[in-house]
C-alpha cells in the first residue's frame, strides 16, 4: 500500500529515532481497486542504517482508514499518537511504556 504520513520518534526507548508509518488510499477509479493494505507500521532503528519492521499486530496499530497525517504528542503520561484520515474521526493510540 501507499506510504502518506510518517512520525520520527525513540518508541522503543533506546535513543535511537524510529519510524511510525500510515497509508492507503482509496481516491482511485474502480478499474484500478484501492491502496488499503496498510494498517500501520512500526520501523524500529537497528542503529547500523537499517530498520527492523514490527508486524502492526504487535505494535498494537491497527488503523483501516486512509491516513494522511500522523501527529506526535508529548503527554504527562508518556507518548501519544494522533493518526488523522480521511473523512473519519483523528485516533490516538497511547504508548505504552
Amino acid at each position: 500500500s501507499s506510504v502518506n504520513a510518517i512520525c520520527t520518534t525513540d518508541i522503543n526507548g533506546d535513543g535511537k529515532t524510529d519510524l511510525l508509518l500510515g497509508g492507503n488510499l482509496f481516491g482511485f477509479p474502480p478499474q484500478f481497486g484501492q491502496l488499503d493494505a496498510s494498517y500501520g507500521d512500526v520501523l524500529l532503528n537497528t542503529g547500523d542504517g537499517t530498520f527492523s519492521w514490527i508486524p502492526n499486530r504487535q505494535a498494537g496499530i491497527s488503523i483501516r482508514g486512509a491516513i494522511k497525517d500522523i501527529k506526535l504528542l508529548q503527554q504527562a503520561t508518556g507518548k501519544g499518537f494522533l493518526f488523522l484520515q480521511n473523512n473519519e474521526k483523528p485516533l490516538l493510540y497511547k504508548m505504552n511504556q
